[in-house]
Order: structure tokens, then sequence, then C-alpha cells
């Protein structure tokens, strides 16, 4: 992991911070650790998460002093970005749902222009079967023994999901984008597709 942090600071300070975050969520409800080996992860996780999240948030343009103003500032001029052209989308006017939806699964087949946008529409109803069967499996219980830390995969998938969807107002870009954590969704879904229900 401090692997994979290193990495990821090197290209994407801001994502590192959120994986710093996810693995300090993922100490904290761990109910196989004791208190003692919460508490020190808790601790590192905290101070590397305190260097990093203000050098990520200089890096993504928010500024010094943060404060709810500031990223409420940031969201609104992030969300006028890259409006233009052919994947530009208006998220600004959008619910927080319909931007989640927007990011991750459009273009959507009707909305494919091109052989590219056709190829991209197919792989979001691919990643939208996928949502939905693997959603309906997480209703009835179902669950996988591979040993993976779901938490900390729910926590970098979720939480990156949710800051990239406010400040992404273009189709083309959040086509890559999200490969930053699509992977990770892509795995706990498919994990407890055709799985028995937990006991």
């Amino acid at each position: 992991m401090a692997f994979a942090i290193g990495a990821m600071f090197i290209v994407r300070p801001h994502m590192a911070g959120l994986m710093v975050t996810a693995i300090a969520i993922a100490a904290l409800v761990d109910s196989n650790a004791s208190l003692i080996k919460k508490v020190l992860l808790g601790i590192g996780a905290a101070g590397v998460a305190a260097a990093l999240v203000p050098f990520a948030l200089r890096y993504a343009g928010v500024g010094e002093v943060v404060d709810v103003e500031s990223l409420t500032e940031y969201i609104d001029k992030r969300q006028s970005y890259n409006t233009e052209g052919g994947g530009g989308v208006d998220i600004a006017s959008m619910s927080l749902p319909l931007q989640l939806f927007t990011y991750l699964f459009r273009p959507l087949l009707f909305e494919a222009r091109s052989v590219f946008g056709l190829a991209a529409a197919l792989d979001n109803l691919i990643l939208l079967g996928l949502f939905l069967f693997g959603g309906m499996a997480l209703l009835r219980g179902r669950k996988t023994g591979l040993g993976e830390n779901r938490v900390f995969l729910w926590a970098y998938a979720l939480g990156a999901w949710l800051i990239l969807s406010m400040t992404t107002a273009n189709l083309g870009i959040a086509l890559r984008q999200k490969w930053m954590f699509a992977p990770m969704l892509i795995f706990l879904f498919i994990s407890v597709i055709g799985r028995k229900r937990s006991a």
C-alpha cells in the first residue's frame, strides 16, 4: 500500500490522500484488529493524511484556506470547466444522484454519435449491468471468502466516485478518470454475483 500510495501521489496527489483516508476508515472498523492496532494505524494514517491533503488541495486548485465556502466555490468553478465540445454536460443543474450516474454510465447507447462513442456506450452498458446484478446480490446478503479488505475498497471507490462526479463536466474526461476506481467496484460486484447467501 505504501508503494501504491507513493505511485499515486506522483500523478494524482488528491487520490493518494483519498487512499490514505480509506485505509484509516478500514483500520477503524476492522473487527479483527486490536484497539492498539487501530489506534496506531489511525494515528499513522492521520499523520500521512495531514501531510498529503493540504498538498493535494493546492494541487487541485482549492488553495491554502479550506472551508465550506471555498470548497463550494471550487466545485462550482470545476463544474463549468470543459463543458464545450461533444463530451460536455451541464452537471451544475443536476442532482447528486444524476451526477453520479452521468459520470459512471454515460454516454448511453442512444447518445453515441461515433464509433468511439458507441464503444464507450457498450463499455458503460456492461458496467451498468454489473452494478444491477451485483447490487441485487449484495441486497440478498451474498458475501465472499476471498480475504479482501472490502471496507477499504468501498471507502476509496465511493469517495473517488463522489468527488470526481461533482467536479467533472466532460464525459470524455470521465471515461478516462473513472478507471482510477472502477476496477474496485467491478471486483466488488463480480465477487458476489452467483455466490450463495451468507449464513
